[in-house]
């Protein structure tokens, strides 16, 4: 698997004035680069405005934080612009040194359950 899978849950439907949300399932492959995943959402948005990670099926996600990266206000999406990020708590504490409050992930996380999430745009 290369990426994400990103399949849609809910179609992109308008919700006020200018604005649009569609529901999607992503399940991530085992290659997370350094900056986050393509999230391409061109065949869906002109502009992605934010996402929401409504949830996971997979207790063991606990512990990463998800985020996403959109392009400046005005700026269209386009197919490498919009990111799913994932930062986790280190903890080598547990071998005596001090935590260190959500690096970056680096490595597979394939095993993520299925994420849940609503993107906003026009």
């Amino acid at each position: 698997m290369t990426g994400l899978t990103v399949t849609t849950v809910k179609a992109v439907a308008a919700v006020g004035p200018g604005l649009l949300r569609g529901v999607y399932s992503v399940l991530w492959d085992s290659s997370y680069p350094t900056g986050g995943e393509v999230l391409d959402m061109t065949t869906d948005f002109d502009y992605v405005y934010g996402c929401s990670i409504i949830s996971n099926d997979t207790l063991a996600d606990n512990g990463y934080k998800w985020g996403c990266i959109v392009p400046a206000p005005g700026t269209a999406a386009t197919s490498t612009n919009v990111l799913l990020d994932c930062h986790w708590e280190e903890n080598p504490a547990d071998t005596g040194g001090a935590n260190i409050p959500f690096p970056e992930f680096t490595g597979d996380l394939s095993a993520v359950g299925q994420m849940m999430i609503i993107v906003w745009g026009a």
